[in-house]
């Protein structure tokens, strides 16, 4: 195993999508807040406007339904131009004693002493402080199994690694997991 691996991560519109995605349902709580102000509200606010309970209901699903393919794809570009406004890549250093990132003379630095946990999604290794992400190792940087293999012994080396197999309740741990 070598001491460190070196990554160049291109920001791209998929992993902005996890990214978004976790923010939106990553946990219950999330999930509610998301279910919230996408259905709910707008349902409301319609059936208010409209004087019809029905119509506002109908509204609110359709909405709700709709915004998570419209606005995921128009958020996402707008991240991705947003990084790349500020370089074209990342480079991911990933050691025994932290993951790094830099970027335009920016150095991130998560010590695995700051992580309490990390999930392996389809896309990405999630670094977690508690249940807050605080970083992140994108799957697009890895250019081959050996370099993944690579990066998921350092990375399990340093903490348990839970595997989840999608972004949706992925922040929620079992207890038996915690």
């Amino acid at each position: 195993m070598p001491p460190q691996l070196t990554l160049t991560w291109h920001p791209n519109v998929a992993d902005m999508k996890v990214g978004l995605a976790l923010g939106s349902w990553g946990t219950r709580g999330r999930l509610l807040r998301t279910l919230l102000i996408l259905f709910v509200m707008p349902a409301v606010l319609f059936g208010v406007l409209m004087g019809s309970p029905g119509q506002g209901i109908a509204f609110g699903l359709l909405f709700g339904a709709l915004s998570p393919f419209a606005f995921s794809a128009v958020f996402a570009r707008k991240l991705v131009s947003r990084q790349l406004a500020r370089a074209e890549s990342h480079e991911i250093i990933i050691s025994s004693e932290a993951v790094e990132r830099h970027l335009a003379g920016t150095v991130v630095r998560h010590p695995w002493s700051a992580v309490t946990q990390i999930l392996e999604l389809p896309s990405a290794f999630i670094l977690l402080r508690g249940a807050t992400a605080i970083g992140s190792i994108e799957k697009s940087a890895i250019p081959d199994q050996a370099v993944l293999q690579a990066v998921r012994t350092l990375v399990s080396s340093a903490r348990t690694v839970h595997v989840r197999p999608s972004a949706f309740l992925a922040l929620e741990l079992p207890a038996a997991e915690a």
